[in-house]
């Protein structure tokens, strides 16, 4: 089930690396590719850690709340006035996960005692990280952890009527009210529960299920096999059966006296719920009769499709006896298969670790030893129908380097269709692999199988293999992304799939590093802030681009080319013009820190001018609108062609006539070298012409005389 988009509830005012990630990482370094060479600063630091997370609410840094913290996710005591609640609980977001910010709209429209009541989110500076950090802040009302984390097992042992009465009948009404939302919980298991203290699980409250995507904190034993096969961030969207599931695995636990599985590993504890069912392998010697027995087999069948929806439940609530589903079995082939040393009876354990082993694939497929296990020990017809149809679609994979691990991840989805793909070292269902990627990314972590996988065709016909959900929405994004993968650009690029594959992803430019900006209008605001303490290079880098083109390309599209631009001015005016009409079209305050940036760097600009005159007038212009700091009016300065045209008209103008005097000059000074020449040439011209004047003055003299005498 898929979060639609929404707003957020509160907008805010103000090596394990691979060679790919460094690669990424340098490149936002280079001048030449609109990045900053410098670390990023941080916001200004507050003196105290009891910080404004607005006019109502402060969050007191120095009052943790353990027992609700979720491992890196903390919990900080928050105080409300006015007409919020005066006890609040602040949950500080951790940098590397993405939170369900798009979900805060539908949560905060459901009142139900079962869920924390959400109060407000945003981001807030937390003094120890000296950064910028989501929040969301909920009233302080939940209670006692239901399975603390020091529990010495995960059995409670609680009564059957206790757990009906506190438990079941509650959980249910809020399950059903977050499906009436179109909204999954994702993190339903008791260490995620709370209550009042009175009984056994009375007054039972879920705790908050925004602060991370769904499922990511779920532990995989609370997950059904294939969600809990995949990496904790890479399990994508849930659905309303995973939600079921993991209530029937937590009633199981509730119930149960022991635990059959302590000891085991996760991997160990999906292979036993492969082979012998989730049921069975969760309730162990422990017997149920009556209702709550039907309840635990209907939520816990691991075929998704037969396991109990919502009328089956309010049908069994109304105490109506419901016919047993009959669960699917999990196929078994009549011989084991040997690879890699360790034999294999059932095709869903041989996908998963195929990938584990992709020279072993290779050879398995070539000798034809995979073809003839399927053909001849497995008695299911669609197996056999799948493997014949990836033997044929090889032929689309690219044999070049890294051929064998396509190969493992392309067959693994022919066995197992509904397992995660498990290609190098990721294991991702198709929702969850943008968050898998930028939360990699964040980490420091190799991002070269994330970006091989976009940049070889062989996911997109491995997905169609799928036979759950619809798949078109996440088919399109990777066909997009591996043509993005295919062009160098500025804009393009892995940055680009980022905020493609990942629509919460904030924006991951280094020069930011230290703000969480998630819309361009918080992105004018933390550059305000980091163009006041410091003088970055460039204010668009990769990220940043790649960011604006996803979120707002309406807004950036126009200036694209100048940005990519070699040519230092060009490069300039598409950023001012790019945050011009942020500016504008938001309605955004004046940035004075951000107008001054430009201003300081507006060098490359005036030097492309000619007239002296003009280019004083612009730079006095300039002085005066960054000192108000509207962008729009700034940039408006060197938006008239006719300022650039007539500048050149005039310019040309003026070369010519210099070319006509400097010609005139080389052709005087070149007559005045030649002696015999042009010197000789003109005193005889010269000379010529006195003679004649004084021959015609002695005439009218001599012409005079006789007449007077005369």
């Amino acid at each position: 089930m898929e979060d639609a988009p929404q707003k957020d509830q509160k907008e805010p005012a103000s090596e394990k690396k691979d060679k790919l990630g460094a690669a990424a990482r340098k490149s936002n370094q280079k001048p030449e590719k609109n990045s900053d060479k410098k670390k990023a600063r941080a916001p200004k630091t507050p003196q105290n850690t009891k910080i404004a997370f607005n006019k109502d609410i402060d969050v007191d840094f120095k009052e943790p709340l353990d027992d609700l913290s979720k491992g890196t996710i903390k919990a900080y005591r928050a105080h409300g006035s006015n007409k919020m609640p005066s006890s609040l609980v602040a949950f500080i977001c951790d940098k590397t996960l993405t939170p369900r910010r798009q979900a805060t709209i539908k949560y905060s429209k459901i009142f139900n005692v079962s869920l924390p009541r959400f109060v407000e989110s945003g981001k807030i500076f937390v003094p120890s990280e000296k950064e910028e950090r989501f929040c969301f802040i909920y009233e302080n009302n939940f209670g006692k952890k239901l399975l603390p984390p020091d529990h010495p097992q995960a059995a409670l042992a609680f009564r059957p009527d206790d757990v009906m009465s506190n438990i079941v009948k509650p959980l249910i009404k809020t399950i059903i009210e977050l499906n009436n939302k179109d909204m999954v919980h994702g993190e339903i298991w008791p260490g995620n529960m709370f209550h009042s203290g009175i009984g056994a699980g009375e007054g039972i409250k879920l705790g908050d299920c925004l602060t991370a995507s769904a499922s990511s904190l779920l532990p995989a034993l609370y997950e059904p096999v294939e969600r809990a096969m995949a990496d904790p961030v890479a399990k994508g969207r849930g659905t309303l059966a995973d939600d079921l599931y993991a209530l029937g695995v937590s009633l199981a636990v509730m119930m149960r006296t022991a635990d059959p599985l302590a000891g085991l590993t996760e991997a160990e504890v999906i292979e036993r719920k492969i082979d012998k069912g989730s049921y069975t392998t969760l309730i162990g010697r422990d017997r149920f009769s009556g209702a709550m027995l039907e309840l635990l087999r209907g939520l816990l069948y691991d075929d998704a499709s037969q396991r109990w929806d919502l009328e089956d439940i309010e049908a069994w609530l109304d105490g109506r006896r419901l016919s047993p589903k009959q669960s699917s079995k999990r196929i078994k082939a009549a011989r084991p298969l040997i690879f890699a040393n360790k034999k294999y009876t059932r095709p869903e354990l041989l996908a998963t670790d195929l990938h584990k082993h992709p020279e072993e694939t290779a050879r398995f497929v070539e000798n034809g030893e995979l073809h003839q296990w399927v053909d001849r020990a497995i008695e299911d017809k669609g197996i056999k129908v799948r493997l014949e149809q990836v033997e044929k679609d090889l032929a689309l994979l690219d044999r070049g380097e890294g051929y064998n691990k396509r190969l493992a991840a392309f067959l693994a989805v022919g066995l197992y269709t509904d397992s995660p793909i498990f290609y190098d070292n990721i294991k991702f269902l198709p929702s969850g692999f943008g968050k898998a990627m930028t939360t990699a990314f964040r980490r420091g972590e190799n991002i070269q199988p994330f970006a091989n996988a976009m940049r070889h065709v062989f996911v997109i016909p491995a997905l169609r293999y799928k036979k759950s959900g619809n798949l078109t929405p996440i088919l399109t994004k990777f066909d997009s992304c591996r043509a993005f993968m295919q062009q160098t650009n500025i804009g393009f690029g892995i940055e680009r799939c980022m905020y493609v594959m990942d629509v919460d992803c904030p924006c991951l430019s280094p020069v930011l590093d230290k703000y969480y900006v998630s819309t361009p209008e918080e992105l004018m605001r933390a550059f305000e802030q980091v163009c006041s303490q410091d003088k970055p290079q460039s204010l668009i880098d990769r990220h940043v681009l790649a960011f604006l083109s996803v979120k707002d390309r309406k807004n950036v599209e126009p200036y694209v080319a100048e940005l990519r631009s070699k040519e230092a001015y060009k490069n300039i005016l598409g950023q001012l013009q790019t945050f011009a009409t942020i500016q504008s079209r938001a309605r955004l305050e004046n940035f004075p820190a951000i107008a001054h940036w430009f201003a300081d760097n507006l060098t490359v600009v005036f030097d492309k001018f000619h007239d002296a005159k003009r280019k004083e007038f612009l730079q006095a212009k300039v002085e005066k609108a960054k000192k108000i700091g509207n962008l729009s009016q700034l940039s408006q300065l060197f938006e008239d062609p006719l300022l650039y045209q007539s500048d050149v008209g005039k310019f040309q103008q003026a070369a010519e006539q210099f070319k006509k005097l400097d010609a005139e000059k080389e052709k005087i000074e070149t007559k005045l070298k030649d002696k015999n020449g042009y010197g000789q040439e003109l005193g005889q011209q010269t000379g010529s012409v006195v003679a004649m004047f004084l021959s015609f003055v002695i005439i009218l003299i001599t012409a005079y005389v006789t007449l007077v005498k005369g």
